[in-house]
């Protein structure tokens, strides 16, 4: 297993921002935080799984073909090839990203 990312690692998105609270070989560990009113792109990644814990907000989480409503305190699981999606409410949304896998990189995003 491999991580790209470094810790303190930042970047800006459209959507809000996402930053590398630890990484090491195994895992990487990101918070997102999302505008109001906004989402992520519609994505799968080949080589890792993410699980992503609501922290603050609310908002909808998409995996596969099914929707969810995302609450604080949530906790959702992405396989790797899954294609999935996050979309914050009015308020705004903040996520705990743990990413899993043989790769962690931020080029293992396929967006649809």
């Amino acid at each position: 297993m491999a991580s790209t990312y470094k810790n303190g690692e930042k970047g800006q998105r459209p959507w809000g921002s996402w930053e590398v609270v630890k990484t090491d070989d195994s895992y990487c560990l990101k918070r997102l935080v999302l505008s109001p009113n906004s989402q992520i792109s519609l994505q799968r990644h080949q080589h890792r799984s993410e699980t992503w814990i609501i922290t603050r907000g609310s908002g909808k989480v998409r995996i596969e073909e099914q929707t969810f409503v995302a609450n604080t305190g949530d906790i959702f699981n992405i396989e790797k090839m899954e294609i999935h999606q996050l979309m914050s409410g009015p308020e705004g949304l903040e996520v705990i990203e743990l990413q899993t896998g043989e790769l962690l990189d931020e080029k293992d995003i396929e967006r649809f």
